[in-house]
């Protein structure tokens, strides 16, 4: 046991490196058949009468092994450390202290256990790293929360790394996504995957640096460029929305509709978009062509070039030249209204009462928005139609946390719920808090943020026609207000700042 003492190097303990330290030290001590007095302890007794020879030896050797554990101890510390343990007589009061002195008491525990799990949430590989750099990186912190008592399994540190890899790695995430079970697969086997990907990726950089270069020479003309495209609709008016089918090189858009009270119809249109050159002066020409038929009528579709139509914007002309008033604004805007009227046969429909899901109702005192068929359709998604309301959408006081614990519960459903909401605060400012609490838990929700969800919707289906109501007021001005929970996040400790703005009489934001 000497010879092991004098001629192994014994690890130095420094301020910095108590952990790496501690599984050495652990080792070593286990090596000489010292660490399980330095752990468990040693109580020297009052005295030694009616022991007998067997019991006399043991306890000689258990002195023994005890105070080389206390040497070892003393020879591994610095000055500031040897004066900490000084006093120790035995090898457990001595390992006491030092764990104490640098690994701290439970509270300092639980500090340097958020700062790990903060350190942990946002790592992300850099674009000039390797893949082995950054799962050192990851494992290093991931090792310092397990000796401090958090276990990570490694299905969920896998899921850490896969979702923080640089975008280049994208399609090589997918496919481990998708073919393997993580709960079945190690990080090694990960990691040699990863390395795989990242090795054909360069050798493919090295191919194209060692191609042939080659110039493109362009001269300074510019075009306007679009494909022809073709397409075919069909759509039924009173079922306010509509399909289509076969149509390349331009996109279509529709606004939905929950109720039209048009007739059916059905029609084919086909047109051609031109490339032109940039020129300082164009102009819009009446001249039409094309085919577009809507039910019976048949029109054309105008052309917006003009090869001998007269200039009406040049940048040679004096800026007051090209000044309109607004009356002019006025007629043109109403001639437009009539050209599109006339050409395509289209209909005033007169207020509007539906936007973007948006119901609105607009009357002589003031106008209404709300979606209460939005809402509706939430609970009937998640099956809350008939569950008992509640006067708020969060519990007064209740805070959450990324690390409650409890069982996780499936994250798509969770985010897709924590969208629906989110635009449902559209015209429910009174749901913007609560929302974006629960947002913060889209990653890894557990079942207690799913149950604050399920309050919230609680909280709707007592409230589902609530809305803004923006009233004719003669002062009408714009008025904020703010606050903050200082500290609030059980998490990092940031404060969540809350605000509220007024438009009138009606609070919406």
């Amino acid at each position: 046991m000497g010879s092991i003492i004098n001629n192994v190097p014994l690890p130095q303990l420094t301020k910095v490196n108590y952990e790496n330290w501690r599984i050495q030290m652990k080792a070593l001590l286990g090596s000489v058949d010292c660490w399980e007095v330095a752990q468990e302890g040693f109580e020297e007794p009052e005295s030694t009468a009616g022991y007998s020879a067997a019991q006399n030896k043991v306890l000689k050797e258990t002195r023994s092994k005890d105070k080389t554990a206390l040497y070892m101890m003393f020879r591994v510390v610095d000055e500031s450390g040897f004066e900490k343990i000084a006093n120790a007589t035995t090898s457990k009061e001595a390992w006491d202290i030092l764990e104490t002195a640098y690994k701290g008491a439970d509270r300092v525990k639980q500090v340097r256990l958020q700062t790990l799990r903060n350190e942990l949430e946002g790592m992300k590989m850099k674009e000039s790293e390797g893949v082995s750099d950054y799962i050192t990186r990851v494992q290093t912190v991931v090792n310092q929360l397990n000796r401090d008592g958090e276990k990570l399994s490694d299905a969920r540190v896998m899921e850490k790394i896969l979702r923080s890899l640089t975008d280049s790695f994208e399609n090589v995430v997918c496919a481990i996504e998708e073919s393997k079970d993580l709960a079945m697969f190690t990080i090694d086997e990960l990691a040699g995957s990863l390395l795989a990907h990242e090795y054909r990726k360069k050798k493919k950089e090295e191919t194209l640096e060692q191609a042939l270069q080659t110039k493109a020479s362009i001269n300074g003309e510019k075009i306007f460029y679009s494909q022809n495209f073709r397409g075919k609709w069909r759509g039924h008016g009173d079922r306010g929305n509509s399909r289509g089918g076969r149509s390349r090189g331009q996109e279509r858009y529709h606004e939905e509709k929950r109720q039209s009270n048009q007739q059916n119809w059905r029609g084919r249109g086909r047109g051609r978009g031109r490339g032109v050159h940039e020129t300082d002066e164009w102009d819009w020409n009446k001249e039409t062509e094309g085919i577009i038929k809507i039910g019976e009528s048949s029109t054309a579709i105008p052309t917006a070039i003009s090869e001998n139509s007269e200039t009406i914007d040049n940048e040679d002309e004096p800026r007051q030249s090209k000044m309109r008033s607004l009356q002019d604004l006025y007629d043109s805007t109403n001639e437009f209204k009539s050209t599109m009227t006339r050409e395509f046969e289209m209909t005033d429909l007169g207020l509007m009462k539906f936007f973007l899901g948006l119901e609105v109702r607009q009357g002589k005192t003031g106008i209404f928005v709300s979606q209460e068929a939005y809402a509706k359709e939430i609970l009937k998604k998640y099956k809350m139609e008939s569950c008992n309301p509640v006067s708020t959408p969060m519990e007064p006081g209740a805070k959450l946390s990324k690390f409650d614990g409890g069982e996780r519960v499936d994250a798509s459903k969770y985010r897709s719920l924590v969208g629906s909401l989110r635009y449902l605060t559209c015209t429910r400012s009174d749901l913007a808090l609560s929302v974006g609490i629960v947002s913060r838990f889209m990653e890894e929700p557990v079942h207690s943020h799913w149950k604050a969800l399920k309050r919230i919707l609680r909280y709707i289906i007592g409230t589902v026609s609530l809305g803004l109501y923006y009233t004719n007021a003669a002062d009408y001005k714009l008025v904020g207000y703010s606050d903050s929970d200082w500290c609030g996040d059980l998490d990092d400790r940031k404060s969540t700042s809350g605000y509220v703005f007024f438009m009138g009489d009606t609070a919406f934001t």
